[in-house]
Order: C-alpha cells, then structure tokens, then sequence
C-alpha cells in the first residue's frame, strides 16, 4: 500500500551516500505535533510521562537508523531537515542511554545540503557594531538584561554597542541597519494562527513571507501615512531585502521565529529563510515561546561562546551546541534530584521548554 515516509541521506567525510527510511511521515508528524504541544504551556501538558515518550519514540523513529550506519568515531551530526522536521530541536531528543541527543553528539544545522559545499572563503565586511534591538512595548523586561548585558561586552570584543529599547525599538530603525558584526533581536514573534487580527493593511495573507513577522515599537502616527517601513511590523518579505551580508551572528531570541509557512521540497518560508536570504552566516530561531527569565541565561552563555577568540563566524555552530547541552543537562538533572526550579516530574519537560527551542542555521 501506497503512504508517503521520510527517509534520510547519509553522508560521511568518506564513502558513498547512503539512503535510509525512516518511515510512515503520518505517524512521525503527528509526535512532531505532539512534542511542540508540549512546549506551549496551558496545552494540558505538564509532566514528563507524556513528553519523554514521545523523546524517545521521535529519537527510535528518526535517529535509531542513521546512528546505526554510523562509523563508532563520529562525534558530530549536521542535520538539513525537510518537511516537518524543520520543526523538530533533534538536541532535545532522548537516546536509549535516557541522556538528550546533545550529550551524544555535537548537533548543526544547515538551511540545505548545499551549505555542505566548500564556498569561495569570502564573505562581506561587517560594520563593527553589536546591534541590540529590545523590549518595544514594554512589556518584556528580561530582554533588557540581555541589552545591557550585549552593551557590556561588546568593548571587549573590540565593537561598538548600539542598544534600541522600548519606543526607540522601530520598524523603520531596524531596517536601516545594514552588517552589524551582531544583530540582536528580542521583541515579539508571530505565526499565522496569531497573526490575523495584527496584520496590517497593505500585507496580504497570500504571501507565505508575510507569515512570519516581528513585531516592534508601535509608530505615533495616522494610519493613512503607513508605510511597509514605519507600521511596526516587519514581515518576512521585508526582513529578505535587508544588507547583512556582513553579519557574523543574529540571534531572534522573540519566540516563534522558526516557524512559518512549511512549503514541500523549499523548507520554512518565514523568518528564518529571509535572514538567510539577507546574508546572516549564523541565524540563532526559536521554535516555540521563549521565558523571559531563563532568555538571558542562554543568551549570555552563547555569546561568551561565540565571541571567544573573536572569530564568531566559525565558533557560532559550536558554541549553540555547548549553550544549549549544558543548560538543558543542567536544568534536568538538578530537577530529578528535587534540587531545581521545577518537580523532579516535570524536569525534561521544563529543561526543553526553556533551552530546547534554540536551533542555529549556519550559512
């Protein structure tokens, strides 16, 4: 009988590709569907009997087979996912070792298997500015503390801060920016089912780039003389024509900025595809809601990472990785010993919802 199914390419440094299934794509969409569920409090979802499962199921059905054909010294796994899967953390997995796929292996991600193609070495200059856009209406306050903290480090890295917060968080100042070295973002993320009463007038819902939007500091001005620059809502579409072709590291730390509108055989068209498409080499997206206080935890973490040595292009990828495993083992095992935050019931699933939403894609 005729179903559709996934199946994956396998390609290692050395030997010919290799082709494997992965089966039924109904059976594994529907625990995509039911993993993010989980993510999104106030789904009737809160303890780990419910989510470790699905870990583990998602992990037998999509991993079980590739680490299989794996040659034992292989440390690292770069994933170029399609369909669906464009929505799995695979960090977040639980092996059959009970630890997150990111204790096993070093997790990347590319946009498509042409990201694993040697390029020509050059990419384009930067203007030496941590760029910091945050809290534009006010009412998220953690993402100060990631401003101020950006602010602080940056002459250490030898670049120039430049910190927009609250009203002076704009649209139209945003699109303006062209090649910081860093481009900070932490604002709101919207996805269509959230979006239909904010759209604006002059965005049709037809276009799969208007979507997926970011949402900055409301303009003090007549809706007659709204423009696509200045109504405080970026689209994708608009997102896709900005120069940032120096760009070593944005993060979209607002929650949702990995999501969009799934196109067959193209990936997500939102958010995460017009960054790439602007020129950003190192694209930090979120896949679910984003914690105000557990935010600046990561982003403080990742940045030291990535900054270290001053060579952020390379040590991006790396430095999600290390971010993402330590605080996720962290949060989890001090939850099961009933010394965290949260029940040693509910610590896989808390442990995910905070740190599990990160995926970089390095271009």
């Amino acid at each position: 009988q005729w179903q559709e199914r996934y199946g994956v390419v396998i390609i290692t440094k050395e030997g010919q590709p290799l082709w494997e299934s992965l089966g039924s794509a109904k059976d594994i969409e529907l625990l995509v569907d039911e993993c993010l569920e989980h993510m999104h409090p106030g789904a009737g979802r809160e303890e780990d009997d419910s989510l470790e499962p699905i870990l583990h199921d998602l992990y037998s059905k999509l991993l079980d087979p590739v680490v299989d054909r794996l040659p034992a010294e292989i440390n690292s796994l770069i994933f170029s996912p399609d369909g669906g899967l464009n929505f799995v953390s695979f960090a977040m997995l639980l092996t059959d070792k009970d630890q997150f796929l990111c204790e096993e292996y070093q997790i990347k991600y590319v946009s498509s298997g042409r990201d694993l193609m040697p390029g020509s070495g050059s990419v384009g200059s930067d203007n030496g500015k941590v760029v910091v856009f945050a809290n534009p209406d006010e009412s998220l306050p953690g993402t100060e503390i990631e401003a101020e903290n950006l602010e602080q480090r940056a002459p250490d890295w030898n670049l120039q801060p430049e910190i927009y917060l609250r009203e002076e968080a704009t649209e139209e100042k945003f699109i303006s920016v062209e090649s910081p070295h860093v481009l900070h973002v932490t604002t709101h993320g919207w996805v269509p089912e959230q979006i239909a009463p904010m759209m604006s007038w002059a965005k049709s819902e037809t276009n799969p780039l208007h979507e997926n939007l970011l949402v900055f500091a409301p303009q003090d001005i007549d809706e007659d003389s709204l423009s696509y620059e200045n109504d405080g809502i970026l689209t994708a579409a608009e997102a896709s024509l900005m120069e940032l072709k120096g760009t070593r590291i944005m993060m979209l730390a607002a929650c949702l900025t990995g999501r969009g509108h799934l196109t067959e055989g193209e990936g997500v068209m939102g958010l995460r595809r017009a960054f790439s498409q602007a020129g950003v080499q190192n694209l930090v997206i979120t896949l679910w809601v984003t914690w105000d206080n557990s935010s600046p935890i990561f982003v403080e973490k990742f940045y030291d990472e990535a900054m270290k040595r001053g060579n952020a292009s390379k040590l991006s990828p790396k430095a999600l990785w290390t971010t993402q495993r330590d605080l996720m083992v962290e949060y989890r095992k001090n939850g099961k010993s009933g010394s965290g935050e949260c029940s040693p019931e509910d610590a896989t699933l808390w442990a995910c919802r905070h740190y599990g939403a990160y995926v970089l894609n390095h271009n």
